[in-house]
């Protein structure tokens, strides 16, 4: 009787050692690779503790423990981020539709062309770990048959760069395609990307406040360039566009009934960028779908965006639709994005 009397002080005597450094009890519902909420609120996945650099703010976290390591909440979005060792300045100037620019060679270390069975298919993707990439759901139906991954490159036809087997396509289980909400899809390649000073992972943008007006992104992508003639472009093509604030954006798409309504939600974000001497503004465009939109910030690309719809390429008072990123956070993490590449 007394032991258990004396179990039980330890307990409590120990609960309060644990709390008064900011840890708390470990929670036995979650494994090593569940995802757990750091105790600043943000995403994390349960990890043993020598593969885990970052905890985040806050204090630490525990997941059911296994063995003699301990298994914490580990900010893994972060800790892949501080892994991405090559920084690259932008030299973007003009955009995908009307007048361009070519991307340098380097430049998107994290772009990947998705190769389909058919050369008349074309979507974009964006390396986020070295067996995953972001891409949008649309880009993946019944029909279309994604066979590989092209890294490395800025020209779409470039056979002598590297190509990676996909192996599965994770399509979000709640994506509409009449709707186009949750247009967001996750390639899964059968080998390791090999990294490089041109092939790189890209930071994941996680905050959930949209951005303001005045903030320069970057789209880019082997879609159409001319929006007369519908030709796809070889030659990677960047370009500038600035948010349009949710509600704006609603307003401009729906305003007039010969579009399609289009549904614009918390899972959304908008962007358009200035007009031409042709008054054609800077947009993503038709084989421009799961490419990235990026932030340029403290050295590092951040994905924002992934290029998903639009009533048009370049209308002036429109705006191109992308899946906001930061919304699936959760979602990318169910899937262990990053099982391999941060141990």
């Amino acid at each position: 009787m007394w032991t258990i009397v004396l179990m039980l002080l330890v307990g409590c005597w120990a609960h309060q050692i644990v709390a008064s450094d900011g840890i708390v009890f470990e929670d036995n519902m979650l494994l090593e690779g569940d995802r757990c909420q750091l105790r600043n609120g943000r995403p994390g996945q349960c990890r043993i503790q020598s593969a885990c650099k970052t905890v985040g703010t806050g204090g630490l976290s525990l997941c059911r423990s296994g063995g003699s390591q301990l298994v914490v909440c580990c900010d893994v979005v972060q800790q892949q981020c501080d892994a991405v060792s090559i920084s690259v300045e932008s030299r973007v100037r003009d955009h995908l539709v009307g007048v361009t620019e070519k991307a340098d060679v380097g430049e998107f270390p994290f772009m990947a062309l998705v190769i389909y069975n058919t050369t008349e298919n074309r979507c974009g993707a964006t390396i986020i770990s070295d067996k995953f990439l972001v891409s949008a759901a649309h880009c993946f139906k019944k029909f279309l048959f994604p066979i590989k991954v092209r890294v490395g490159t800025t020209d779409a036809d470039d056979e002598l760069a590297r190509t990676y087997d996909i192996v599965k396509i994770h399509r979000h289980q709640r994506y509409n395609s009449v709707r186009r909400v949750n247009d967001i899809a996750l390639i899964e390649v059968r080998d390791s990307i090999i990294m490089s000073r041109s092939v790189q992972p890209i930071c994941l943008y996680t905050e959930s406040t949209e951005l303001p007006a005045t903030q320069n992104l970057t789209v880019m992508g082997w879609g159409v360039d001319d929006t007369e003639s519908l030709n796809v472009s070889r030659s990677l093509l960047k370009g500038v566009v600035r948010p349009i604030l949710r509600n704006d954006c609603f307003q401009r798409l729906n305003k007039d009934s010969s579009f399609v309504r289009f549904n614009i939600t918390d899972g959304h974000t908008c962007a358009l960028g200035s007009a031409n001497e042709n008054g054609e503004a800077t947009d993503a465009c038709q084989g421009d779908s799961g490419g990235p939109l990026v932030l340029s910030q403290n050295d590092k690309y951040y994905l924002v965006g992934v290029v998903s719809t639009g009533p048009a390429c370049g209308g002036i008072d429109l705006a191109g639709i992308y899946t906001w990123v930061s919304k699936y956070m959760d979602w990318i993490i169910d899937q262990k994005v990053w099982r391999n590449s941060l141990r």
